[in-house]
């Protein structure tokens, strides 16, 4: 074949596929996966509700004795006031947490360049005479986290019964005016309260695992409430690390998986 005759077939060859493909997915268009893509999980947004309550500040100077998340024991001392120095060494020797602690926050004044971190360190080794101190303790076990929102007066009590417009009030709630030290959270389930779209399909016990930003918690749906306008009003529940969950309030979870 010629050189020219050979060159046309083979452009025949390419407009005659192409005019194939094109046919193909015009009759035959590309069939999306069936289910919801990573990118469109669905959201329950909400606020998250746990039995706590917030240390008022002491007068005067006074020094955190933990770092958030930890657990206390019962009458174990969260806060030191006065001479925290003295207050430091003292509950050290009741608690090897009060130690690790100041430890810890050495490490981060040194990998930071935050000196004044490292006062808990050098409080703990201080020397000369100690003045007057008090610890302030918790009278039960409890999770303890530095500062309050002001929210804490929000319990699991006011989520029996909740429908929509209950909901929406909790959402709309001001928090409470004070100068606050801490939260003692109590040990045990915590709770999300949520509006659920209606076609998810949610059931009392069924299991869901959720995304809180890069907290992931299993947590179990404990009541759903009778639609409204789409949604429903969701209370779930869940034992999932209570410490890492106390700097959870108001907040957006991605549904990862659902179990029944």
């Amino acid at each position: 074949m010629a050189r020219g005759g050979a060159l046309a077939a083979c452009v025949s060859a390419l407009v005659l596929a192409a005019a194939c493909s094109w046919l193909a997915d015009g009759l035959f268009p590309a069939r999306e996966e069936d289910g919801p893509s990573a990118s469109a999980a669905p959201e329950l947004t909400g606020l998250v509700l746990r039995r706590e309550r917030a240390l008022p500040e002491p007068e005067g100077d006074y020094a955190v004795l933990l770092p958030d998340g930890a657990r206390a024991a019962a009458g174990g001392a969260v806060l030191a006031a006065g001479d925290t120095g003295a207050a430091r060494r003292a509950a050290a020797e009741e608690s090897p947490a009060v130690r690790e602690y100041a430890l810890r926050e050495a490490a981060a004044a040194a990998a930071l360049g935050e000196p004044e971190r490292a006062q808990p360190l050098a409080e703990l080794y201080g020397s000369g005479p100690d003045g007057e101190f008090e610890l302030i303790r918790t009278p039960e076990s409890a999770f303890w986290r530095a500062g309050a929102d002001g929210y804490e007066y929000l319990g699991p009590e006011l989520i029996e019964g909740l429908d929509c417009a209950s909901l929406a009030e909790l959402l709309a709630a001001a928090p409470e005016a004070g100068e606050w030290a801490g939260v003692l959270a109590s040990p045990g389930r915590w709770y999300f309260a949520c509006f659920a779209p209606e076609g998810l399909g949610l059931e009392p016990g069924a299991e869901l695992r959720l995304d809180f930003g890069g907290f992931e918690a299993l947590c179990r749906v404990e009541s759903l409430s009778e639609p409204e306008g789409g949604r429903r009003a969701a209370v779930l529940s869940s034992l999932a690390s209570p410490g890492r969950a106390l700097g959870l309030r108001f907040c957006t979870a991605s549904i990862l998986s659902v179990g029944r």
